[in-house]
């Protein structure tokens, strides 16, 4: 939706097998400025989310490829509506993100 967020993470070297190595990452995600603003459909709106992130990549020992990862977000905050001749009164809409992601080769 436009809003800019800042994602801070740290990987672990965790598993080394005969085929892949494992790497898990944990990251932990922020709007980067809760008081900016984006505007959409004439409205004016500020985001202020955070969450955190984890990540688990399988990668070919050979080709340094990744064979594949999965990785979950997990977000919820809030999103402000300003007040408009739209929207008098103005909106707080709380809001709530899960999802998973699988990259394949």
């Amino acid at each position: 939706a436009g809003m800019a967020a800042k994602i801070t993470t740290e990987y672990e070297f965790s598993q080394l097998e005969s085929d892949y190595a494992l790497i898990k990452g944990t990251s932990k995600i922020k709007t980067d400025d809760k008081n900016a603003t984006i505007e959409s459909e004439n409205l004016t709106m500020k985001v202020d989310l955070s969450g955190t992130m984890t990540s688990e990549i399988k990668v070919d020992n050979t080709t340094g490829w990744i064979i594949e990862a999965t990785i979950k977000q997990e977000i919820k905050g809030d999103t402000f509506i300003q007040e408009s001749p739209q929207m008098p009164e103005g909106m707080k809409i709380g809001m709530k993100l899960n999802s998973t992601m699988t990259v394949t080769n």
